[in-house]
């Protein structure tokens, strides 16, 4: 939930802005209520006015803003409904004006103790121990898609979560989010192209081809790539005359062998007041090759080649990190620490 903080007729002119946006955004909220909707939208109050965490539901009562009894709460929560399309409309059209990025991860919620609670998979939280790979524990995984901020910290607007289930893929639920918000982005701010930032859990190759490709709603993807990946520049032009059908793959770049890299190319180098000397190097044009395995090439009709999609390797070498410890190279080349984003 998105909350406009603001208050009126102390502010002037501006405060007052402020005010009839969190008026409008309450309106809106209230229309996506289909079921129970005076009793949900006052827990929501209630929620959000609570000084400290809720321990129980019951405590809500306490609550000036909630003026029903528990036995409301539970049955709102059972018995209500959400229009969850109207909501995520609603969340893009009050976005703040900061630059169109938005990360998309997987939060765990750890249900260990809950045998009855449905549709739970194994989910990876940190580990008390400190070993750094964490530990499996069942509960229910939620997929964010949150705009960032621009500025050093830990604001974000979140604009869609989804519970995945352990049947389902994580990169195909995360197309699935981007396009729906690409599509809104379009009918509230035409001319912006979104930036999604995915980690390396996600397939950035099946995202380019899911969100990335309609020209009507365009976007760009940026992915955390493995080191061990392979791509390959394009192929050098036929030679009339020859033999054979086109190549579709050229020269090799393997990202853990720096022998088959070529010059970048862009290359910059600076330096951070945090992180102290980047060197940041990138490689435009590459692909991968398209195999069964991926999901995308294998919904293609029978006798079509798979697609080719293109991309730039981007590599960032840090001197030095902020997180206490070592860290395990990653992405391209062997000198840590370092970073490749496939974009």
């Amino acid at each position: 939930m998105a909350v406009i903080v603001g208050h009126a007729g102390m502010g002037g002119e501006a405060t007052r802005g402020d005010h009839d946006r969190l008026v409008e955004f309450r309106q809106g909220w209230y229309q996506c209520l289909t079921r129970w909707a005076d009793t949900l939208f006052e827990v929501t109050d209630a929620v959000l006015t609570t000084p400290g965490p809720v321990a129980s539901l019951p405590y809500l009562t306490l609550e000036p803003a909630l003026r029903r009894g528990w036995g409301s709460v539970y049955a709102s929560l059972s018995k209500g409904r959400v229009d969850v399309t109207a909501v995520r409309d609603l969340l893009i059209g009050v976005l703040p004006g900061w630059w169109p990025v938005f990360a998309v991860d997987v939060t765990a919620w750890p249900r260990p103790e809950a045998g009855c609670s449905p549709r739970r998979g194994m989910c990876r939280v940190p580990d008390p121990g400190g070993d750094r790979r964490g530990r499996m524990v069942p509960g229910w995984a939620y997929q964010w898609v949150c705009q960032v901020s621009a500025t050093p910290d830990s604001w974000t607007a979140p604009v869609d979560v989804v519970r995945v289930d352990p049947e389902d893929n994580a990169t195909e639920v995360a197309c699935n989010q981007m396009s729906g918000l690409v599509r809104g982005l379009a009918r509230h701010r035409p001319g912006v192209v979104p930036v999604f930032c995915l980690d390396a859990g996600y397939c950035p190759i099946t995202a380019t081809a899911r969100v990335a490709s309609d020209p009507h709603a365009p976007a760009r993807i940026i992915g955390r790539i493995r080191r061990d990946r392979v791509f390959y520049a394009d192929p050098p032009a036929k030679t009339p005359g020859s033999p054979g059908r086109p190549k579709q793959h050229g020269d090799r770049f393997a990202c853990a062998d720096p022998t088959t890299w070529p010059e970048p190319t862009h290359e910059v180098h600076t330096v951070d007041d945090t992180y102290g000397p980047i060197h940041v190097q990138a490689w435009t044009g590459l692909h991968p090759k398209p195999g069964p395995r991926r999901r995308w090439a294998a919904k293609n009709t029978k006798g079509l080649a798979a697609p080719i999609i293109r991309g730039t390797v981007v590599r960032v070498s840090l001197t030095r990190t902020v997180e206490a410890g070592t860290h395990k190279p990653c992405g391209c080349g062997p000198p840590a620490p370092t970073r490749s984003t496939l974009t």
